[in-house]
């Protein structure tokens, strides 16, 4: 990580970098990413990348670790009330296979922070966080 002053405050910035197969997640570790995010096969806003297979999670997860880098995965999409117990059984997957965050869109995610206390869930840069009562929520 690269460490950056401004207003007198240290900050650290991360390299994130997408990775939509096992080449570019490979490219993207060589590159000396200190994080990659990356998609199962449904769920998220990354169609045009090969993405994962869920049975793959684990090993995508400890080849980013090996590497010294953090894992996201992406559940990046609004989501409709049919996709809720396919979103929860891969936050369960994300979960089982120690990953280091997972990237959200949909607020209604934020209540399985619940369910898994120790997963981080960070906004994607697809939501739309634009109040501040959405910035408590949020941070809630």
């Amino acid at each position: 990580m690269t460490q950056i002053v401004s207003d007198q405050r240290q900050h650290d910035m991360e390299l994130l970098a997408p990775a939509g197969g096992p080449e570019t997640l490979q490219a993207a570790l060589d590159a000396g990413a200190d994080a990659v995010y990356f998609g199962l096969k449904r769920l998220n806003a990354r169609r045009g990348a090969a993405n994962f297979a869920p049975e793959e999670l684990k090993g995508v997860v400890a080849t980013v670790h090996a590497a010294g880098a953090k894992a996201y995965l992406t559940l990046n999409i609004d989501l409709v009330q049919r996709e809720l117990g396919l979103a929860m059984r891969t936050l369960q997957l994300a979960s089982d296979a120690g990953v280091d965050a997972v990237l959200i869109r949909d607020p209604a995610l934020l209540v399985a922070r619940r369910v898994f206390p120790s997963l981080p869930f960070h906004f994607s840069t697809q939501a739309a966080v634009s109040s501040s009562a959405g910035v408590q929520a949020a941070a809630a």
